[in-house]
């Protein structure tokens, strides 16, 4: 809520957060509701029932109307397409490469199957000059 309130949400963290909470979005916000209700302590703000009922609709909105596709778009390359392109075992490292990839795509930093395997191969470099 404190990034909310200070005007700072962005569509970024907004599609982290339906990424992350998925299904369970709607139960997340009632717990949050149940938690802000209970909460009296003197840092409590006033309107925090309103600011997260604000919060809720803002980022349903958003998920219904500008990421819903995106998010329903197929990932552009698959964990087998990765391995065998850049000669990778299957491992950790492809599941977080494929999760940078798929954060590109959702971002619109890239639109296709080259652009994956370029940024995943930055990446896989990246890494390697840093160990």
């Amino acid at each position: 809520m404190g990034a909310q309130r200070r005007g700072q949400l962005t569509k970024r963290a907004v599609r982290r957060l339906l990424i992350a909470a998925g299904d369970h979005l709607p139960g997340l916000m009632t717990l949050a509701m149940a938690d802000t209700m209970a909460g009296l302590g003197p840092e409590r703000p006033l309107d925090a029932e309103s600011q997260l009922r604000g919060l809720y609709a803002m980022v349903a909105e958003l998920r219904d109307r500008e990421l819903a596709a995106a998010l329903a778009a197929p990932p552009l390359i698959d964990g087998h397409g990765l391995m065998q392109s850049l000669a990778l075992a299957s491992g950790p490292l492809v599941g977080r490469l494929l999760k940078k990839v798929r954060e590109a795509q959702l971002d619109g930093k890239i639109n296709d199957k080259e652009q994956a395997l370029d940024l995943a191969r930055r990446l896989l470099n990246d890494q390697c000059t840093r160990n």
